[in-house]
């Protein structure tokens, strides 16, 4: 009788860490493509690339997974000292360990970072 509760309590502890885990790599990966968007020759490309292998390395690829916002969208728009900002959102849905519906969770896991934009 108490057996659906431990295993309802268990792998809802196992879900919530794997959220809090994902969540950390995708602020991770912001801030990995911040850092690259504020390059001087930095590129929208190479970013949303830098982007996309650093969520890959971490299981977090695939189709509709993430979606990379960058701003201001034309990086060679950006003066130095201007902030940059990278956006950078993911499905939960797709990413979910248990995939249990009984237990709450986000419909997606987002970050953003700002940094200011380097140059001579």
């Amino acid at each position: 009788m108490v057996l659906p509760i431990v295993l309802l309590l268990t792998f809802g502890l196992i879900e919530y860490a794997w959220i809090f885990l994902k969540s950390q790599q995708v602020a991770s990966a912001a801030r990995n493509g911040a850092r690259a968007a504020s390059l001087p020759d930095a590129q929208q490309g190479e970013v949303v690339e830098s982007v996309r292998q650093y969520l890959e390395d971490r299981g977090l690829d695939g189709e509709g997974v993430a979606a990379i916002v960058l701003t201001p969208a034309n990086l060679s728009d950006a003066s130095s000292g201007e902030h940059v900002e990278v956006s950078v959102t993911v499905d939960y849905q797709k990413v979910s360990i248990t995939g249990l519906r009984l237990i709450p969770r986000p419909e997606s896991l987002g970050s953003s970072t700002t940094m200011a934009k380097e140059g001579p």
